[in-house]
């Protein structure tokens, strides 16, 4: 769904640039929910316990109420598939060997994912893709566009975003008039 349009001149190029909800983001790079803690106990946040101060007995609920599920399980090294341990050793490299402080560190950055995804859910933010229609006399000859960008980054990155896909729409477009004109 479109929240944001504006339309403005380069080139000889109308541009119009839009912003969209992304319904269905995929925020698997911060972690997931479920069921069951994390393999490594020292990694699963325990949403109920931190959130509301109590552990969830799931059987106090009906059958018929949606699935809760308890634990936030953080993501650590995404494709390298670090674990917690392989991840504190490159951590300490930055620490002067510290594994304590590359620890904390590391900690801190889980929980921080962790009240990140539960700000998305409240609806505090949200993820927005960017697309640029070059157009000329209305008729659209070339789009860019970009996803997965969180809607309270800054304003500048917005517009550099939009620069840099209004150059590969303007691009396409260009080519696109080009070849029209020739046949």
């Amino acid at each position: 769904m479109e929240f944001d349009r504006t339309e403005l001149e380069r080139d000889g190029w109308t541009l119009v640039v839009r912003r969209l909800y992304d319904d269905a983001p995929d925020l698997s790079w911060l972690g997931e929910w479920s069921d069951t803690p994390h393999d490594d106990p020292r990694l699963s946040v325990d949403h109920w316990a931190s959130e509301y101060g109590y552990v969830h007995e799931r059987d106090r609920w009906s059958a018929c109420a949606p699935p809760v599920y308890r634990y936030f399980n953080p993501e650590l090294g995404g494709s390298a598939g670090f674990g917690l341990d392989r991840l504190i050793s490159e951590y300490a490299r930055h620490y002067d060997g510290s594994r304590d402080r590359a620890y904390r560190q590391i900690m801190l950055e889980r929980m921080e994912d962790y009240r990140r995804v539960v700000a998305y859910e409240r609806g505090d933010w949200h993820m927005v893709a960017v697309v640029v229609e070059a157009r000329r006399k209305g008729v659209e000859l070339g789009s860019a566009s970009c996803g997965g960008i969180e809607s309270d980054s800054d304003e500048a990155y917005f517009d550099e975003v939009a620069g840099d896909l209004a150059d590969g729409a303007i691009s396409v477009a260009s080519k696109r008039l080009a070849a029209l004109c020739a046949s």
